[in-house]
């Protein structure tokens, strides 16, 4: 640019706004590229601890399991569960607890090695997934979290002095399963056994062990085959409510079996359901007697019913699924499907062509788990929901992060813009509550409104 155009001032005013709008340009590409970073970061991350978050876990543990078989070396799995927990927080508080995580988790990256996988599986559990590894190496590993873990010395909010201590359960792969599932399962079983013989402890497993685990998943298939012949499915509820008003907006509905008397979550069954092939037998069943309920209580909201993936995709599920709505009596459009992100693209295309199929019929879609991984937005832009479900990872203690609570609010403007019902899930304290209120997010769902429940409709809560 020649300096004598700045003389004039009509070119001086144009070259003010090019270089205005250039700055602009340019500190909004680098805004979005902030935000799209963080998205991606905090959609893999636990954020209270900033570990890899269940969903990520899984991935890992997959590819984990494909690279041990194709190189024929065993790989080790530990599930982490910190004792006594639970007093911590009803004594001191859930920040405090929260401070606790946080140092527990430093304690336990310390005793890590470079390379092996950390994440937060949930609440007070962690996973580690420990490349080639064999038993007697995991065991070391696994000890030195406990000494980490005994050498903390946290003040708590009175002034007394808290150690850690934590409970331990090792499996490897392919000595005590060759499937990440079954791995998992075993793992989990050892963490128990752990705790069962006295906690702050190594649950290292024994042949007998391998033969009792999968003795019992045996035995709980055949019980679960019985309760389905026997048609014991009984359907749980729990309200969707205006946040505002607490007025119930819709149910939930949520699956559960009697099995030797006492009835069972979702988490007890739907693996070894989905494993014995019998998932179909039970979504229908489900969704049967949820649909009656709903009518027999002449409840005019919506009702959200989660079913397995396994079982979408199954063209004789569809039929079956078609035949239960036209005999519930209840109109298409108040009938609405979850779907979670949880598909790899082969499965998302086959959701597709069924959310087209249900759409066919004047039923409503919902994308479940929204935020808990990357490919939540796909299936928002492929799926074209009713409506989105956020996940609890992004609630969770939201009232101390902005970050989430500006996304939150970020998303119900996008949802008023498409016209998508907005609901985010698990909500539990008030202060939760008071923010999911103030980021205009107009549905909630979570132990603060109520816990699933069988038949009960009141109007509020």
């Amino acid at each position: 640019m020649h300096a004598e155009v700045l003389t004039d001032p009509t070119l001086r005013l144009v070259m003010d706004s090019v270089l205005s709008t250039l700055m602009n340009v340019v500190g909004s590409v680098k805004a979005i590229y902030k935000y799209t970073r963080d998205l991606e970061y905090y959609a893999t991350r636990d954020p209270l601890t900033e570990l890899f978050n269940q969903r990520v876990f899984w991935e890992l543990l997959t590819y984990e399991r494909l690279r041990a078989q194709r190189h024929g070396y065993p790989f080790a799995l530990l599930l982490v569960d910190v004792d006594n927990f639970k007093l911590i927080n009803d004594g001191y508080g859930h920040g405090f607890g929260d401070s606790f995580l946080q140092e527990f988790t430093r304690a336990m990256r310390g005793a890590l090695r470079v390379g092996d996988i950390f994440a937060r599986y949930g609440g007070d559990e962690f996973a580690i997934i420990l490349p080639e590894t064999d038993l007697e190496q995991a065991r070391a590993v696994a000890q030195r979290m406990l000494d980490a873990a005994d050498a903390m010395d946290v003040e708590a909010p009175d002034g007394s002095r808290i150690r850690g201590a934590a409970s331990i359960g090792i499996g490897v792969f392919p000595d005590h399963a060759d499937e990440i599932r079954d791995l998992f399962l075993f793992a989990d079983n050892m963490m128990y056994k752990a705790k069962e013989e006295g906690k702050n402890r190594i649950g290292v497993p024994t042949a007998e062990d391998v033969v009792t685990v999968f003795q019992g998943i045996t035995q709980k298939s055949v019980l679960i085959l019985k309760a389905l012949e026997e048609q014991r499915v009984v359907p749980f509820f729990q309200p969707i409510v205006d946040v505002r008003t607490h007025e119930v907006a819709a149910y939930e509905v949520l699956s559960r079996i009697e099995l030797d008397g006492r009835i069972v979550g979702a988490g007890e069954f739907v693996e070894i359901a989905e494993k014995i092939g019998v998932i179909h037998r039970l979504d229908m069943l489900v969704m049967e007697r949820a649909l009656e309920e709903i009518a027999s209580q002449e409840h005019q909201g919506k009702v959200f019913l989660n079913l397995s993936p396994r079982a979408l995709v199954l063209s004789e599920f569809g039929r079956a699924m078609t035949s239960i709505v036209a005999n519930s009596g209840i109109p298409p459009e108040r009938i609405v499907f979850e779907i979670t992100e949880s598909y790899n693209s082969h499965s998302l295309e086959q959701m597709e062509f069924f959310s087209r199929r249900l759409r066919a019929l004047g039923l409503r879609i919902a994308v479940d788990d929204l935020g808990s991984g990357i490919a939540s937005l796909a299936h928002m832009s492929r799926l074209s929901p009713d409506f989105f479900k956020v996940d609890r990872s992004l609630v969770q203690d939201v009232h101390r992060r902005p970050y989430q609570a500006a996304l939150l609010n970020a998303l119900a403007v996008f949802a008023e813009r498409m016209r998508v019902g907005y609901i985010v899930e698990g909500i539990e304290t008030t202060q939760e509550l008071q923010t999911i209120i103030d980021a205009d997010v107009p549905w909630g769902q979570g132990f603060i409104f109520g816990e699933p429940e069988p038949l009960v409709f009141p109007g509020a809560y």
